[in-house]
């Protein structure tokens, strides 16, 4: 089992926001937990820097692009083996996620 979340200290944030400054892909893998679930979910995402505020070395909040495992990579290799593309999916008028649009990484 994974350890429970932690809260991060000022340091650790700003150490966090130098290292993704100073990244060259800023990819990360996060676990996210939505309300009901029993285990996290881990999703792979790229900051994206140009929207993320420098606030966030403070505050730890980042803007980020959500990626998936192409589906023909996802059917016959692992994860680490898979090629990740955006997941671009519509807002529908209740503001809940909608359909999902393939989208080719250059695209976005």
């Amino acid at each position: 089992p994974l350890p429970g979340p932690t809260a991060p200290t000022p340091g650790s944030l700003h150490q966090l926001y130098a290292e993704t400054r100073a990244s060259s892909d800023r990819l990360f893998c996060v676990a996210f937990q939505a309300v009901g679930e029993v285990r996290p979910r881990w999703f792979m995402v790229q900051v994206d820097w140009e929207a993320t505020p420098p606030s966030a070395a403070t505050t730890g909040v980042y803007h980020v692009h959500w990626l998936i495992a192409h589906l023909r990579d996802a059917l016959s290799h692992p994860p680490q083996d898979c090629r990740f593309w955006p997941e671009v999916r519509e807002l529908t008028d209740s503001g809940a996620l909608g359909a999902f649009h393939v989208t080719r990484p250059h695209h976005v």
